[in-house]
């Protein structure tokens, strides 16, 4: 960051009007930068249709995370509407009911003809503006508190806005040029993500291939150079299970690292910043677990609350939610590991699950798992290097996109208030 742009946003931080800005009622901006009101940028529109005679897509609430649209096909036999209203490309579409929430998003190309119930008011432009531009400043965290503003209700009331009230909220309104430029940076940047999050869903598509087909013998799929017969074998067999617990003898000042089931989630562990001591340690705090073990979550083992620890685990103790897996001699643990996530074992665990509230796996259920397994080592470690592989590469995508995303955050906030000028 440039030392000028620097020094500027530190002065707007504490409050301070650098030279060549303004202070409004959204924030300091830059000096050129019009102010006025949504109405002097936007109208209600209201396009009408008949009610449909057959099934039909309905907008349904707004994600405040991304400012898109999730669509609900609707019976009309079943559905009572007053008014039906037609979407079209550039609309900005607000659910009256949740605006506070953020609900509220740029109608695109694809969502052309969608139809919308009297409660998504749509509002088209009456001046020429970015909608990109636009569309990124009404999901900016101070957008949201002038929303919550006008949403009258409290918790667990609906808080519906009146449109009247959304037209009336300040905003600013740069040149048409500087928002095209801005408008540019920001596409630049989500044609980025998407591409990323197009790739990472391939590759987890991949893998998801990869599980169903390298590790059932059924599905003809053999990695060349290997011979050796698959046997069939329970959990039991090819595991030790739960070798190690504390007892209520253990030294009171004893201090380690406590993993409860939220620390572990589908291959990743989040590691406690602190250690506790067994004295003041949760009654669950037991398990203990050597490197190269695998966690096992037994509560709604279908959400995969499963890892391998691979590191040194002399300070660490985990909750009894966990079953501890210890591969035996000839048994690759990660092998052990990715089967967990195989449908043929989903399905057991769909089939053993007992509770309503909190379901899970008990001693037995657990030890009777089975599935295939080659006879071989190498065999077994080969698959499991492939499906490792797998996981780095949609490990690494995944910090790519997060990366990504921090930064369009961080552009958009310098941007779209003038901080930074293109």
């Amino acid at each position: 960051m440039k030392t000028e742009v620097k020094k500027r946003l530190e002065a707007i931080k504490r409050g301070e009007v650098p030279q060549g800005y303004k202070k409004t009622k959204v924030g300091i901006v830059p000096e050129e930068w019009e102010e006025g009101l949504l109405q002097d940028v936007l109208h209600l529109e209201t396009r009408p249709v008949p009610k449909p005679d057959k099934p039909y897509w309905r907008l349904g609430l707004l994600s405040h995370a991304k400012g898109t649209f999730h669509e609900l096909v609707e019976n009309p036999e079943t559905v009572q509407m007053d008014e039906l209203y037609q979407v079209k490309d550039k609309d900005l579409v607000v659910n009256i009911t949740f605006a506070w929430e953020h609900a509220i998003a740029l109608a695109g190309k694809k969502d052309e003809g969608m139809l919308v119930s009297h409660r998504f008011p749509t509002f088209v432009f009456k001046k020429k503006m970015s909608p990109v531009f636009f569309g990124a400043i009404v999901m900016q965290k101070w957008f949201k508190e002038l929303l919550v503003n006008i949403s009258p209700g409290g918790a667990g009331r609906n808080r519906v806005m009146s449109k009247p009230a959304f037209l009336k909220l300040p905003c600013f309104i740069p040149s048409y040029s500087e928002q095209q430029k801005i408008a540019e940076i920001i596409g630049v940047c989500d044609k980025v993500i998407q591409l990323k999050e197009s790739l990472l869903a391939e590759k987890r598509n991949l893998k998801k291939w990869l599980l169903e087909n390298l590790l059932n013998p059924n599905r003809g799929v053999r990695l060349p150079g290997f011979k050796g017969e698959w046997e069939e074998k329970n959990l039991c067999v090819l595991c030790n299970i739960n070798l190690s617990t504390l007892n209520e003898n253990t030294d009171k000042n004893f201090q380690f690292y406590y993993l409860d089931l939220s620390s572990v989630n589908d291959g990743n562990i989040s590691f406690p910043n602190a250690q506790i001591s067994f004295e003041n340690a949760p009654v669950r705090a037991r398990k203990l677990f050597k490197k190269n073990d695998i966690l096992m979550s037994t509560v709604r083992p279908y959400l995969h609350g499963f890892a391998i620890a691979d590191f040194d685990t002399v300070e660490f103790v985990a909750s009894t939610g966990f079953c501890i897996l210890s591969a035996k001699k000839g048994i690759s643990p990660y092998f052990i590991y990715y089967q967990l996530y195989s449908n043929k074992l989903d399905i057991q665990y769909n089939n053993c699950l007992v509770g309503t509230n909190y379901p899970a796996l008990n001693s037995s259920d657990i030890e009777r798992l089975n599935f295939f397994i080659p006879m071989e080592l190498k065999e077994q470690e080969a698959i499991a290097n492939i499906l490792f592989q797998a996981d780095d590469e949609i490990n690494l995508l995944d910090k790519e996109l997060l990366k990504w995303n921090i930064m369009k955050k961080a552009l958009m906030q310098v941007l779209l208030m003038g901080i930074v000028r293109v």
